[in-house]
Parts: C-alpha cells; sequence; structure tokens
C-alpha cells in the first residue's frame, strides 16, 4: 500500500526519543525503500509549488539534499521539535575529505551501489580535545548495494563515500549526538578543523569575540557569565573577551580555571597565570 511520506515521519517520530534509537528504526526504514512512490510524490510536490508560486521557498532544499522533516507547511503538525531528519541526498566523490560522525545515520542508496571507504581513529581520541597529530588510518572498503542499510555511529569508524557517478541516498540521521565534528585531510591523515555541531554555541563564541572587539566594560557580567558555559571553547571565549574589558575579573577568573575539567583550560589557565599575563587570542 501506497502511503504518504508524512505518515512514516510520524511512525519514525514513535520510534525515535533520543539520537540512539534511529538505529532501532531499520525495519521501517527498508519499508521506505521499498515505497519509494513516497519520497518521489513528495520531491514532485515540492517541485509542483516551485513551479507555480515565485514566492514559494521550501526549506528543505539544499544544495545536495531534499530534506523531509524540514517542510514549509511546518511538518510535523506540532510544535515539538523532532528527533532526527529524513532525506535523500545526491553524493558525489568530492575532496579529498573525511568528516567524523556525530550523529547516528541511516543510510541506503536507491539506485546505484555506493562505494565506501572506511576510516579509524586511535582509540584515545576525544573529540572534544582538539589535537592537531591525531592520524585518521584508512582500515578498508566496503559496496553498499540499493537495499542494504549503512550504519553509522558516533566516535565509530568514519565512512568517505567515493560513488563511481551521482548516487542517491536515503538517510536517517539523528541530531548531533556529539558536541564536535573534525574534518581530516586524508592525504595527510591529520585534521584541519574541529566546529561545534550546535550552531548557537558556536553563535556564542562569536559574541564573545563580538564584544572583545566592542570594548565596552558594560559586557563584564555576560563574559563572566560565558566563562562558566558547559562547552569549554565558550568559556575560554569568554575569558579572553573578559581579559580586555576587565583585567581584575579576569584574573579572579582564571585562577578558579585552572581547576576546570578540560585539560586544555586548565593548563592555559595556569600557563596564563605563570607567565603573568592574560590571552588575547584564541587557545
Amino acid at each position: 500500500m501506497t502511503r504518504d511520506i508524512e505518515y512514516y515521519i510520524l511512525e519514525l517520530n514513535k520510534i525515535i526519543r533520543s539520537p540512539e534509537y534511529v538505529l532501532s528504526c531499520k525495519p521501517l526504514f527498508l519499508e521506505i525503500y521499498n515505497d519509494q512512490s513516497a519520497v518521489h510524490n513528495a520531491i514532485k510536490g515540492h517541485l509542483r509549488k516551485l513551479a507555480e508560486d515565485p514566492y514559494y521557498s521550501p526549506r528543505s532544499f539544499s544544495n545536495d539534499h531534499f530534506i523531509f522533516t524540514a517542510g514549509p507547511s511546518g511538518f510535523p503538525p506540532n510544535e515539538k521539535a523532532l528527533n532526527f531528519d529524513l532525506m535523500v541526498g545526491i553524493h558525489t566523490s568530492g575532496q579529498a575529505v573525511a568528516t567524523s560522525n556525530s550523529a547516528y545515520c541511516l543510510c541506503m542508496p536507491l539506485q546505484h551501489q555506493l562505494d565506501v571507504e572506511i576510516y579509524a581513529l586511535p582509540d584515545t581520541w576525544d573529540s572534544s580535545i582538539y589535537d592537531p597529530t591525531i592520524v585518521l588510518q584508512k582500515t578498508g572498503e566496503k559496496i553498499v548495494h540499493p537495499g542494504e542499510i549503512l550504519e553509522v555511529v558516533p566516535m565509530g569508524d568514519i565512512f568517505r563515500f567515493s560513488p563511481e557517478c551521482p548516487t542517491a541516498l536515503l538517510k536517517l540521521v539523528s541530531k548531533s549526538a556529539d558536541a564536535f565534528e573534525w574534518s581530516f585531510d586524508l592525504k595527510t591523515g591529520l585534521p584541519w578543523q574541529s566546529i561545534a555541531t550546535d550552531l548557537m554555541v558556536s553563535q556564542i563564541a562569536d559574541a564573545c569575540e563580538g564584544a572583545k572587539s566592542l570594548g565596552d566594560v558594560e559586557f563584564t557580567n555576560a563574559l563572566l557569565d560565558a566563562t562558566y558555559h558547559n562547552a569549554h571553547f565558550i568559556r575560554w571565549a569568554a575569558i579572553q573577551a573578559l581579559a580586555t574589558l576587565n583585567q581584575e575579573v579576569a584574573l579572579l577568573r582564571l585562577a578558579e580555571l585552572t581547576k576546570d575539567p578540560h585539560p586544555h583550560i586548565a593548563s592555559a589557565a595556569r600557563k596564563s597565570i605563570e607567565a603573568n599575563l592574560m590571552v588575547g587570542e584564541r587557545g
């Protein structure tokens, strides 16, 4: 029986109560694959609206993905955010870059086989501590055929898709389960970037930088509050900004940060005090 994509989203929402529950959805995910008319009809509906209304601007389209859970109609029909996204992505070989997994994900090629390169990180890898000496190691390759499910988990093996031709993948992706996502240069195996997966957290760091640039002492209390943020790099951005505005307050807080649970913050705070200076750059 043919169903619409909203039916499947509602059924997935009954199962996925937290990110790891995505892995429990394989039977329903396979059902969507076997009922591809639901996928095709959803895409055709948006294309029809685009043709009819020049002001129609769906949130569900990106450069290479169609996200069924970000439709302009406000689906699902309630205000509670979903713990997942259901989408179709078009994948090509792309650049020689691999990205760590920050979410649970089920992937399935729809028409063509998917060639996958497999990479592993050291067992001691901690995504919250940026270490430029960490080396990514290639451990193998595999082929995923249409109808087969590739399971992706945070902190697990890193998969790089390298299809021979542009390949459509059906994907069920949880909300981020890891606070950071790393990118690696496959030519060297070394990391070149680590970013926060929570956009709001990144924006707080940007706000700290902005406050430092503006130099208004009235930002002192707000920056001091930010030095207690859960994200370690927010704490550090805030103490750096605070140092430029109110060194007396910053020095008192810096002394406390020598006991910070994050080793990089604690070490940087101790070094700053020992050197009798405040850092004005990112640590």
